[in-house]
């Protein structure tokens, strides 16, 4: 399936668990700045996945554990 015409992909962190195939970190329940769109020198192995697929992270909400990725 090809990402190509989605404009946003909202999602819990179990579903992205799911696609990934692992649990995210604690530190993606509990920090803000873990789903930074940080586009400068950032060593943030997950942010650099998104930017790099042409998606921005958006709406996060820690309490509900959801998030939307947004093209860029």
């Amino acid at each position: 399936m090809s990402a190509s015409g989605v404009t946003s992909i909202p999602a819990t962190f179990v579903q992205i668990e799911a696609v990934l195939g692992f649990t995210l970190p604690d530190s993606a329940r509990s920090n803000t700045p873990w789903w930074a769109n940080e586009k400068r020198n950032t060593r943030h192995v997950q942010c650099k996945s998104w930017i790099a697929a042409g998606f921005e992270t958006r709406d996060l909400s820690l309490a509900t554990e959801s998030v939307a990725f947004v093209r860029a």
